[in-house]
C-alpha cells in the first residue's frame, strides 16, 4: 500500500552571537557581576538548557575584524552589550565598514538586540550605525504596550518592568517604524524598530549581577576561565521572562516567515522536512495563493488597489530541489524562498499585514499527495514623506522682484492627505490660492496631488539683498514630519546699463546676479561689422577688455566681424575662494545638458581647482559667443587671458547657438569648460579644455602637458606637434575622448610615432622628439598624414567594462581597469574570478549586494551583479542544484554567467567607455 507523503517543520537551532570583546566590561579571567558579556552568555546557556534551539556564539570579538561581516551573516541574532571598555564614538571601536556591514545585516532581515549600557552608549551605537535620533531616557517603572505586544511572543508578559540596577530607557526623536513595547514612544525600556527588512530590539537592562552558573556556557564561550556566579538579578523578569520572550521574537523576525515592508524588495527562505516513506519520487509545487489584508487591529479588510495580482504574487515563492525527494531517500528538506523582485509593498500602513498562504503541494506519482499551508506575513511600516525638486543649490533672485520657485513636490505612498508647511525667511510666498497665512507661515492639509499643483505655482519676493530661506515641512497623518530648507541668495537690483565706444564698438556695461551668488559685471558686445573704425590694438578686429584689476587688463577679447560677445563675472579672486563661482557657473550654461554631461564637466572644474593652491590669482568669466546670421565667421574669436604666470584664468564658455565652423581662440588661458559644437585652439602649456557631449574640435598647438576632456560626442582632437627639441621625455598631453567615437589627429606621418597599446589607455610619442608624447584614454581613431590607426578593443574588455557599471554602478577608473585587464589577460584571474573581487570590494558591499554562507542569497548576488536584474525562480533553482548536488563553485557559476548570452546585453562597447582618471 502506498504511503503518502509527509510535511513536517524542520528541526532547525538559531545561532546566538553575543559580541565579546576581551575585557568589555569586567574581566574575563574572573568574572564578578559586572561582567555583563558574561552574565548574558551564562543567561543565553540557561534557556538553551531548558530546551531552546539556540547555540551560543562568542566569536565576534571585534568591529574591527576583517572576517567580521561574514561572522555577523552566520548569526540568526546578534546581542551588542554594555560598552563600559568602549566608545561607540570612535572609528578605532566601531569603524565605518563595520557599521555599514551592521546597517546591511539588519536592512536584509538581520535582528539586533541591544541591551541597556547605563548611559547614552546605547543610543549612540544605534544611531551612529542607522543614522537615528534616539534619545537616553530614565524611569523607575514601565507598563506594558498590550497594542504593540499583540501578535508577538511579549504579549502575556509581565504587567511592568522595574528599575533593576543599570537600567535606561531611549525616546523615539524621529525614528520611524519605532513601536514601544514597554513604556511609550518618548520613553520606552523594550522597543522594537523595524529597519529594512530587520529589526532591533532594545532592553534597556545591562544585566549587572544577573549570571547564572552551572550552566557550562563557558564551552561555548572559553574566554571566561571561570564560571559566573549566580547574581542577584538572576531571578528577575529581565533573565527569567524578558530574555527568553525576545530571543523567541528574535527567531521569529529573522526566521524569515515575518517579513517588514521596507524601501526595497523582500527576500526570504527557509526549510521544511519531507519524507516518504516508500522512498517515492516526490515532487513539490506551490499550487494556490490565499491573501488577506489586515488593518492595525488584525481585521481583514478588502485589500488595496495597488496590490499585485495572485499570480503575480504566486510566483514570487520558488521551492527546490527538484524534486523535493529523489527515490533514494525517506526524508529530506526542500527551501522555500521568496523574492518579491522590484514589489516594495509600499502601501501597506504602520500596523496593516499582508498575509500571504501559500498551498504547497507533493505528490508521490503513485497516487499519494499531501498538502501544507506555508504562511508569510508582511508588516507594513510607516513609509516618511518625500520631498523632491528642491534645489542643491541657493537659488539667486533679485531682491523685489517675484521669482518663480523650482517646481518641487511632496510624496507620501501610505497617507491620503499630507500636511504641508512653508515657512519664508526675508520674504513672502505667493500664488499659494487657498492657503492659510499666519505671519511668515502658510499651510494646507490635502492630498499630494492638490498640493504639488498648488507648489508648482509658487512664487517669492525677497525683501532685502542677502540671503533669503523658506522651511518646507511635510507631515503625514501620523504627525510624522520631514523637512528641508529651499535656500535662495538675494542681489539687489542690478544697475541701469551704460554704454561707450570701443575700437569701433559701442560696448555696454551693467551690473548682474552671479550662479554662484553676489554682485558682479555683464559685458554686452554687439556683433562685430564691417564698417566698424579701428581705434586701437591689432587691425582686422575689435580689441575690447573684459576684466581689469585696476589698470592692468586681466582678460581681453580679439573680435573679427561677424562675432559678438557677452562676457560676465566678478572680481579677480582667489581659487581657495572661487568654488562655487565656477561650479555654479558650469550649471548654469550646462543647465540643459543631462546630468552625466554636467558632473563631467563641473568634476574637471573642480580638478582645475583642486591643482591650484588655495591664495594663486584666478579669473573666472562666463563668455557668450554670439553671430549675426547662420553662418560661420572666417576667423577665429580671440581670447587672451593674463601673461602673467601667477595670474590664472578660467572660463565657462557657452557656444550652443553657434553657427558649424566657428572657432575659438584661448590664448593664456589655463581653464575652459565649453558647451556647444565649436572648435576650440588652445595654445598654453598646462592648459585643461573640457567638453560636452556635442561634437567638438579641440586643438592643440605645441602646447606640453596639457589635458582636454571632450565628454561625449563624435569629437576631434587635434595634435600640432613643435619642431624637435631632441628631449627626453618629460610631461605628457593627455587626451580623454569621453564616450562615442573619437579621432586623434597627428601632424606627420604614421612612421614619425611610437604606439604603445594597453588595455586602459594608449601613449603615443614622437620618434624624433621623444619629449613629445600624448596619453589617450576613449580615443577610437588615430589619424596621420598618411592614414589613420584604429585603436584596438578586446571583446573580454567590454566585458570589463560592464561589470563595472553592473556591480559598482559606475565607469571603470583607468589603473583599475588596466590591472583587472593584465589579470584577465595574463591567465590569473578570469572574467568570473573578477567579477567576485568587484563584489567582494567595499565598494560594492555599500550597495548591498553581499556574498555570505547563504547559498541562495549568493546565486542572487551574481543575477544582480552581473546580468543587473533580480533572478527567476527556474533560473536560480538550477544554479542553486548545480552548487550543491554538482560541485560547481560560485567562482564557476560567476564564469558562467559571464560567458552567458545574456552577458552581451551588458557589456559596454568602447564608444561607451568615459573612463575615470
Amino acid at each position: 500500500m502506498n504511503s503518502a507523503p509527509k510535511f513536517a517543520t524542520l528541526s532547525t537551532t538559531t545561532q546566538v552571537s553575543v559580541y565579546s570583546q576581551p575585557n568589555l566590561n569586567g574581566s574575563d579571567a574572573i568574572p564578578g557581576v559586572g561582567t555583563e558579556n558574561a552574565n548574558l552568555a551564562s543567561i543565553i546557556q540557561s534557556v538553551i538548557n531548558k530546551g531552546g534551539h539556540y547555540n551560543l556564539d562568542t566569536s565576534i570579538k571585534s568591529f574591527a575584524d576583517p572576517d567580521f561581516a561574514t561572522k555577523l551573516a552566520a548569526s540568526g541574532f546578534f546581542f551588542m552589550t554594555d560598552m563600559e571598555a568602549g566608545n561607540p564614538s570612535s572609528l578605532t571601536f566601531l569603524p565605518a565598514d563595520a557599521k555599514a556591514a551592521l546597517e546591511n545585516w539588519v536592512s536584509k532581515g538581520g535582528v539586533i538586540m541591544m541591551t541597556g549600557t547605563s548611559g547614552s552608549p546605547d543610543t549612540v551605537f544605534l544611531n551612529s550605525v542607522f543614522g537615528w535620533d534616539l534619545t537616553s531616557q530614565s524611569g523607575s517603572s514601565w507598563s506594558l504596550n498590550m497594542a504593540n505586544a499583540s501578535g508577538t511572543p511579549f504579549a502575556g508578559g509581565p504587567a511592568t518592568l522595574g528599575n533593576t540596577d543599570a537600567t535606561d530607557s531611549i525616546g523615539r526623536g524621529t525614528v520611524s517604524n519605532f513601536k514601544a513595547i514597554y513604556g511609550k514612544d518618548d520613553n520606552a525600556v523594550v522597543a522594537v524598530i523595524t529597519h529594512g527588512a530587520g529589526s532591533v530590539i532594545v532592553l534597556g537592562f545591562d544585566y549587572y549581577g544577573a549570571g547564572i552558573a552551572g550552566t557550562g556556557f563557558q564551552t561555548a564561550a572559553p574566554q571566561y576561565l571561570q564560571d559566573v556566579t549566580t547574581g542577584s538579578s538572576s531571578t528577575n523578569a529581565w533573565v527569567t521572562d524578558i530574555i527568553p520572550r525576545a530571543m523567541q521574537y528574535s527567531t521569529q523576525l529573522s526566521s524569515g516567515y515575518t517579513l517588514n515592508q521596507g524601501s526595497t524588495g523582500l527576500q526570504s527562505t527557509n526549510k521544511l522536512a519531507i519524507s516518504d516513506a516508500d522512498r517515492d519520487i516526490v515532487t513539490v509545487t506551490a499550487t494556490a495563493l490565499t491573501i488577506e489584508q489586515k488593518d492595525s487591529s488584525g481585521v481583514v479588510v478588502t485589500s488595496n488597489s495597488r496590490q499585485p495580482t495572485n499570480s503575480d504574487m504566486l510566483a514570487m515563492i520558488s521551492l527546490s530541489p527538484t524534486p523535493a525527494l529523489d527515490g533514494t531517500q525517506t526524508q529530506g528538506s526542500l527551501t522555500w524562498s521568496f523574492n518579491s523582485g522590484s514589489e516594495t509593498f509600499k502601501y501597506l500602513k504602520a500596523g496593516e499585514q499582508l498575509v500571504l498562504s501559500y498551498t504547497l503541494n507533493a505528490d508521490d506519482g503513485n497516487g499519494g499527495s499531501n498538502q501544507t499551508i506555508l504562511q508569510l506575513v508582511i508588516n507594513g511600516s510607516n513609509d516618511l514623506p518625500t520631498i523632491q525638486g528642491v534645489p542643491g543649490s541657493r537659488q539667486v533672485i533679485t531682491a523685489g522682484s517675484t521669482a518663480a520657485l523650482d517646481n518641487f513636490t511632496v510624496r507620501d505612498v501610505d497617507t491620503t492627505d499630507l500636511t504641508v508647511s512653508l515657512t519664508a525667511v526675508n520674504g513672502q510666498i505667493g500664488g499659494l490660492n487657498g492657503w492659510t497665512h499666519t505671519g511668515s507661515v502658510w499651510s494646507r492639509i490635502a492630498t499630494a496631488d492638490v498640493l504639488n499643483a498648488d507648489l508648482a505655482g509658487a512664487t517669492f519676493v525677497a525683501t532685502k539683498e542677502g540671503k533669503a530661506s523658506i522651511k518646507v515641512s511635510v507631515a503625514d497623518e501620523t504627525n510624522t514630519a520631514v523637512n528641508t530648507l529651499y535656500e535662495l541668495t538675494v542681489n539687489k537690483a542690478p544697475e541701469a546699463s551704460s554704454a561707450v565706444s570701443i575700437d569701433g564698438v559701442a560696448v555696454s556695461t551693467s551690473g548682474t546676479g552671479l550662479p554662484g551668488g553676489g554682485l558682479g559685471q555683464q559685458i554686452n558686445i554687439p556683433v562685430v561689422s564691417d564698417g566698424r573704425v579701428e581705434q586701437t590694438g591689432a587691425a582686422g578686429v575689435a580689441d575690447i577688455p573684459l576684466a581689469q584689476n585696476g589698470n592692468t587688463t586681466l582678460l581681453s577679447a580679439q573680435l573679427p566681424i561677424g562675432f559678438g560677445l557677452k562676457a560676465q563675472g566678478g572680481a579677480n579672486s582667489t581659487a581657495g575662494n572661487s568654488l562655487a563661482s565656477l561650479i555654479e557657473s558650469i550649471k548654469a550654461v550646462s543647465a540643459g545638458n543631462n546630468s552625466h554631461d554636467q558632473a563631467h564637466l563641473t568634476g574637471n572644474g573642480l580638478a582645475f581647482l583642486t591643482g591650484l593652491v588655495g591664495d594663486a590669482a584666478l579669473m573666472v568669466q562666463t563668455l557668450t559667443p554670439v553671430t549675426a546670421s547662420g553662418s560661420a565667421p572666417t576667423a577665429p574669436l580671440v581670447i587672451n587671458g593674463s601673461a602673467d604666470a601667477s595670474q590664472h584664468t578660467a572660463l565657462v564658455i557657452d557656444a550652443s547657438s553657434l553657427p558649424a565652423g566657428s572657432a575659438l581662440q584661448l590664448n593664456h588661458v589655463d581653464f575652459a569648460s565649453v558647451v556647444g559644437a565649436v572648435k576650440v585652439i588652445g595654445n598654453q602649456s598646462g592648459q585643461l579644455l573640457s567638453g560636452d557631449a556635442a561634437n567638438q574640435t579641440f586643438v592643440l598647438t605645441g602646447n606640453s602637458h596639457s589635458q582636454v576632456y571632450a565628454g561625449g560626442g563624435n569629437d576631434t582632437i587635434e595634435v600640432h606637434a613643435a619642431a624637435a627639441s631632441g628631449g627626453t621625455a618629460g610631461q605628457l598631453n593627455l587626451i580623454h575622448g569621453g564616450t562615442n567615437a573619437d579621432t586623434l589627429v597627428f601632424s606627420g606621418a604614421r612612421s614619425d610615432y611610437v604606439i604603445k597599446q594597453k588595455d586602459g589607455h594608449t601613449l603615443v610619442t614622437r620618434v624624433d622628439d621623444p619629449s613629445q608624447q600624448t596619453r589617450l584614454i576613449n580615443v577610437e581613431t588615430l589619424q596621420f598624414g598618411d592614414g589613420n590607426v584604429s585603436v584596438e578593443s578586446r571583446s573580454e574588455l567590454s566585458v570589463l567594462a560592464g561589470l563595472y557599471q553592473n556591480i559598482l554602478g559606475r565607469q571603470a577608473d583607468v589603473s583599475g581597469f588596466e590591472y583587472w585587464g593584465q589579470q584577465q589577460s595574463s591567465g590569473i584571474q578570469n572574467l568570473g574570478q573578477i567579477a567576485l573581487n568587484m563584489i567582494a570590494s567595499t565598494e560594492n558591499t555599500a550597495h548591498g549586494n553581499v556574498i555570505t554562507n547563504d547559498i541562495g542569497n549568493n546565486v542572487e548576488v551574481l543575477y544582480h551583479a552581473i546580468f543587473n536584474r533580480n533572478a527567476e525562480a527556474a533560473g536560480k533553482a538550477y544554479w542553486i542544484t548545480q552548487i550543491q548536488d554538482h560541485g560547481m563553485s560560485l567562482k564557476d557559476v560567476a564564469s558562467a554567467f559571464v560567458a552567458a548570452i545574456e552577458m552581451s546585453a551588458n557589456v559596454q562597447s568602447a564608444a561607451q567607455w568615459d573612463f575615470i582618471v
